[in-house]
């Protein structure tokens, strides 16, 4: 078994992204959609595992989403479009921004949905962005390391998403 095998799947996706390695991250993705669902993670990126608490769960998808939004931007996996925008919606249907974390995880898969998806969810995704950055600053008003350096990489990609134009704005 290599390194990449042993990560969770965030960490996969990150792993992969950063070394701009397209196949490990098509592996990932495929691993994860052929993986067993029930009703509670029928649309999320990643299955909730029989095992992983949804704490746990919760923050690994979230940053999925933001490595897979990196993913969507740069064009480089096929349909990934829209199983983002699905994932990102089933999140604002069926979780709390609050939901087990306080790191501001998945930022850019909701201000993608917000830019792209239309009307019908722009508002919530906003909020739920918004809702993400207050509970990464509200306990100490500024957020720990960890979470600024999260908001950091949103930031490189609304630059990036901005710099690139876009029929709908």
């Amino acid at each position: 078994m290599d390194r990449h095998e042993a990560m969770t799947p965030d960490l996969a996706l990150w792993a992969s992204l950063c070394a701009n390695d397209v196949s490990r991250a098509r592996g990932t993705l495929d691993v994860a959609a052929r993986s067993e669902r029930d009703r509670t993670d029928a649309g999320s990126l990643l299955p909730q595992g029989r095992f992983l608490a949804i704490e746990v769960w919760s923050e690994s998808e979230l940053a999925s989403l933001q490595a897979c939004a990196w993913w969507v931007l740069r064009g480089s996996i096929e349909g990934l479009e829209p199983a983002l925008m699905e994932a990102a919606l089933w999140h604002l249907e069926n979780l709390q921004p609050d939901n087990a974390t306080n790191h501001p995880w998945g930022i850019p898969a909701f201000l993608w949905l917000a830019f792209e998806g239309g009307t019908a969810s722009r508002d919530t995704a906003v909020w739920h962005c918004e809702t993400l950055i207050h509970n990464a600053i509200s306990s100490g008003g500024e957020p720990v390391l960890t979470s600024a350096l999260i908001l950091e990489d949103a930031a490189a990609w609304l630059r990036a998403f901005s710099s690139r134009g876009s029929a709908t704005r």
